[in-house]
């Protein structure tokens, strides 16, 4: 279960446009 979620954040974020990627980068880090 865990795995597809990481999954589909990881979808969702290649998806996104590059300044909301960084953001996210950010949050993450």
């Amino acid at each position: 279960y865990i795995r597809l979620l990481v999954f589909t954040m990881e979808v969702a974020i290649a998806l996104m446009p590059r300044d909301v990627q960084q953001f996210v980068l950010l949050l993450d880090a």
